[in-house]
């Protein structure tokens, strides 16, 4: 199924509990949700202490040891920490442009949320 999201055409798939490789599938889903979460707190905790925010480097340095980093192929972990390193470069630019014209936006960014604890699957009927 093609749907546009925002101004980007995404492909969706959905997986049925029946296939061969659905519990693959959602182990690692699960493991990609919790190395982000992990990787999202250490920025945020970082952050509040020092005000300043980790870059992927760092984060990398600091998350490979985990059981959910080395669970997960490398490629893939990596670029989970760089998509969460993408969303904290946005909501800077966001913050920063609001500061200067707060009239440009309807509220103030507010930080890169946590990924839900549960995953929601759509089925088929």
């Amino acid at each position: 199924m093609l749907a546009v999201v925002g101004m980007q055409l995404v492909e969706k798939h959905v997986i049925k509990s029946s296939h061969k490789y659905y519990q693959e599938i959602d182990n690692l889903c699960f493991l990609s949700k919790n190395l982000y979460n992990a990787s999202n707190y250490l920025i945020r905790q970082n952050l509040f202490k020092t005000g300043k925010i980790l870059n992927y480097n760092q984060v990398q340095k600091l998350t490979q040891e985990s059981v959910d980093y080395k669970a997960i192929p490398a490629k893939v972990s990596q670029q989970i920490l760089m998509v969460l390193d993408r969303n904290w470069k946005s909501f800077l630019a966001a913050f920063k442009a609001y500061e200067k014209n707060p009239s440009k936006f309807l509220s103030k960014p507010k930080l890169p949320k946590y990924k839900k604890k549960e995953v929601v699957y759509l089925m088929q009927i």
